[in-house]
């Protein structure tokens, strides 16, 4: 995964977030004192934001980095993360689906090597 990839993929994590809270970009830029196409670039890939921004970008979303940086990270601990929190949010029985979902594609994708 290259640096490209990461900024594309922490910025798409960044606009999902906004979006389910159902935040606009102009609240959020304004909020972190930027323009609302500064924001756009961020949420695009094209701008890397700062270590910083990424922590006020989680404190205006209401989340915590791991959930902005779980999508873009290539370490296989903090995908890992991501994905028992994101579970965390689900009912006990929609959790044992997840899991059995997942050793099934699992499966399948160890069958195509």
């Amino acid at each position: 995964m290259d640096k490209s990839d990461i900024k594309q993929k922490l910025g798409r994590s960044i606009a999902k977030v906004r979006n389910t809270k159902s935040l606009t970009q102009e609240y959020v830029a304004e909020r972190l004192g930027i323009g609302n196409e500064a924001l756009s670039r961020i949420e695009r890939g094209i701008v890397e934001p700062s270590v910083t921004r990424i922590f006020e970008l989680a404190q205006i979303l209401e989340c915590n980095v791991q959930e902005l940086l779980g999508e873009a990270t290539p370490i296989l601990n903090d995908r890992i993360l991501d994905l028992a929190q994101q579970m965390e949010t689900l009912d006990i029985q929609e959790q044992g689906f997840v899991h059995q979902q997942s050793l099934q594609l699992i499966a399948q994708l160890q069958r195509y090597k």
